[in-house]
């Protein structure tokens, strides 16, 4: 079984050999700062008896672990070896470790510079006594003991300056690497024995130490910095010409920044390369302490806040930083025009399309604000909460004087859009202000019912949020009737139950007598009843197909005919139905459910109309009777339940003279009568 350090060996030489330096690279995404000291480490055991590239590391490491023995007994040469490792890594950048080191072999590239010091040690061009002297010294950096550091500094006090031993040629800067590794105590013992903090080297570059340390996010090296050094300058820009006050005002850091404002040479406006300033950094993380420290050395004309996107104001805003918002309101008040343009955006159209809730109620309570003023592409504020489906700003918008009726260029509402949307929640808000505000509403109900009938869930909202409203059910009584006939003929039986729970809603409505007239004369002209059924036709043809006389039919007409058994049942136990009515062609429920063939529908008739004698016989217009329509339909149960009623008569004839058994006898022989 292998040990740990075998293990490591194996498993390094193993993922070296087998990845290319790309794929090496790419392992930033996890973790790839580790695990490139770690390989790193595993190497430079690897290499330790050959006296390759990694002998001057080991030597020094191992020179540290021998001299240190007093001053640091729990060091360990592995300890030391990842202390240089991790300072390697530090001081060079881990590209830079996996291309020139890591996949390094013997004969291959000559190693860059500062990393040629490693090839010139393996070509026995060897400078033993200082270059391990330094190496160990960045190795106790690396280590963090701060009292080591003093010692071996101490020790070597002849050195004419401590800035000779500053930057190493495989370690990098020493300042540097105790400020990535955040040494805070040996950067205060660096500071006191005289290393000049104000520029570092970093991969061939000499940044500010200062806006270095802000850089790499090490809150307590820059106190450490900014408390013992006077020399330095505060000032000083780094990459993208960030200052070290830009950047702790980004990153929250409030004692840092009260720091740096005490100083007199400090200059609170400089802004990076992208124009922003430390307030406005500082507003953009919606760090209001720091805005708040930042005003009081920072001279703002509020006449000019909003001018332009970089300003704090509008950083702030587009950023939802509620708390510098406040901020700003509170100090300027009404010298904020608070329903500025700026290309194109409001201050509240800008919030309302980020979706910043709080934002949004904070400016809605500003005195002056026009919540309908004109967003980019001329939509209003709450145009766009509606488009963005922020159903909780909508509501806030619905509380002020806004327009609900406004249409977008293409012609659709409001709350057209939000059921296109499926959002319901804002569909009912919309609707709800809107019956409250708009006289012309009902116009496009319907529009919005309809378009609703595809989502049977939708639909129902719809429907409710209407049916809601008293003033609604009063001056849409006809329309509504006209919803309950087609729910009734498909079967929606939750629209059923729904309008009929209203009393504006008449379960027996049915369009005037005109259509009726003019159905039965052109029914009679066009149809011989005797040749019709001797030619086995189909009954009823014309009837069926009318749209003028689907008009004459009440909704339980309509259910009956179609063969629903549920909505059948909804409005014939509706305590407003009439079971007796006949359509414009005097046909009764019973009659339609002879002919749909529905057992169920006609046995819940027979059993729950309370007489039977009325009903049973009762003839069309043609003098059609429940039997003959039976009959006619080869519908053997349900003639046999009629059949099977005492108050029926068999001998009812139609106009024509047919009885029920002539026409059995022209269907189906004399076996069937």
């Amino acid at each position: 079984m292998l040990r740990i350090g075998q293990f490591d060996d194996h498993a390094s030489r193993v993922i070296i050999e087998n990845s290319s330096v790309r794929e090496l690279d790419i392992g930033r995404k996890l973790h790839w700062r580790p695990s490139i000291e770690w390989m790193l480490a595993t190497k430079v055991r690897i290499e330790t008896c050959k006296q390759g590239v990694f002998a001057f590391v080991h030597d020094a490491t191992e020179h540290l672990v021998d001299n240190m023995k007093g001053a640091i007994p729990q060091l360990a040469l592995d300890t030391a070896v990842a202390a240089a490792c991790r300072l390697i890594v530090a001081a060079n950048g881990p590209s830079r470790v996996v291309k020139h080191l890591v996949t390094w072999k013997a004969g291959n590239h000559p190693l860059p510079r500062p990393l040629s010091s490693l090839e010139n040690y393996t070509r026995g061009q060897k400078v033993q006594d200082t270059e391990v002297f330094f190496g160990m010294l960045h190795l106790l950096v690396a280590c963090g003991d701060e009292v080591a550091v003093e010692l071996i500094m101490k020790k070597r006090a002849n050195i004419d300056a401590v800035d000779s031993v500053a930057t190493h040629p495989v370690f990098g800067d020493l300042m540097g690497c105790a400020i990535v590794l955040d040494r805070v105590a040996v950067i205060r013992t660096l500071l006191l024995h005289g290393l000049d903090p104000r520029i570092v080297t970093v991969e061939g570059k000499r940044p500010g130490t200062l806006v270095y340390a802000a850089e790499m996010n090490r809150e307590a090296a820059v106190r450490a910095i900014v408390g013992l050094s006077t020399s330095i300058n505060i000032n000083a820009r780094g990459r993208f010409s960030h200052t070290v006050l830009g950047w702790a005002a980004r990153k929250g850091w409030t004692d840092i920044v009260r720091l740096l404002l005490q100083r007199g040479d400090i200059d609170p406006n400089l802004a990076n390369h992208l124009f922003e300033t430390p307030l406005a950094a500082a507003a953009k993380e919606d760090h209001e302490d720091i805005a708040r420290l930042l005003l009081e050395r920072v001279s703002i004309d509020p006449s000019q806040l909003g001018l332009s996107k970089d300003c704090p104001w509008w950083v702030a805003l587009t950023s939802g930083a509620t708390r510098v918002v406040r901020l700003f309101l509170d100090r300027f008040g009404d010298a904020i025009n608070i329903n500025k343009v700026l290309d194109g955006d409001t201050a509240l159209g800008l919030v309302v399309s980020k979706g910043f809730t709080p934002l949004v109620r904070m400016l809605l309570d500003v005195p002056g604000i026009e919540p309908d003023k004109i967003h980019r592409r001329h939509w209003t504020p709450l145009e766009v909460a509606v488009e963005r489906r922020h159903t909780e700003i909508v509501r806030l918008l619905l509380r002020c004087e806004v327009d609900v009726a406004c249409r977008r260029g293409d012609d659709i509402s409001l709350a057209q859009r939000a059921l296109l949307d499926t959002d319901t929640e804002t569909f009912e808000l919309l609707v709800q202000r809107a019956v409250e505000t708009d006289p012309d509403i009902w116009d496009e109900w319907a529009e919005l019912y309809y378009a609703s009938q595809g989502h049977k869930r939708l639909e129902m909202r719809v429907l409710r949020t209407y049916m809601n409203t008293p003033k609604f059910r009063s001056e849409k009584r006809d329309a509504l009737q006209r919803i309950l006939w087609p729910s009734a003929k498909d079967g929606n039986v939750s629209a059923v139950e729904e309008l009929l729970r209203y009393e504006e809603v008449d379960p027996n409505y049915r369009e005037n007598g005109k259509k009726d007239c003019e159905m039965r004369l052109r029914l009679r002209r066009g149809y011989n009843y005797q040749d019709y059924h001797l030619l086995k036709k189909p009954a009823f043809r014309g009837y069926s197909w009318s749209g003028s006389f689907a008009d004459t039919r009440t909704p339980l007409l309509v259910a009956v005919e179609s063969g629903q058994e549920r909505i059948f049942s909804i409005i014939y136990e509706h305590p407003r139905t009439d079971h007796h009515v006949k359509d414009g062609l005097g046909r009764t429920c019973l009659w339609w459910a002879a002919k749909s063939r529905s057992m169920e529908i006609v046995r819940k008739i027979l059993a729950c109309s309370t007489d039977v004698a009325r009903i049973i016989n009762v003839q069309d217009d043609e003098g059609w009777a429940p039997l003959h329509v039976a009959v006619t339909y080869t519908n053997g149960p349900t003639t046999k339940l009629l059949l099977g009623r005492p108050e029926i008569d068999v001998n009812v004839a139609t106009k024509q003279g047919w009885t029920a058994l002539h026409m059995a006898m022209s269907d189906f022989g004399e076996s069937a009568a």
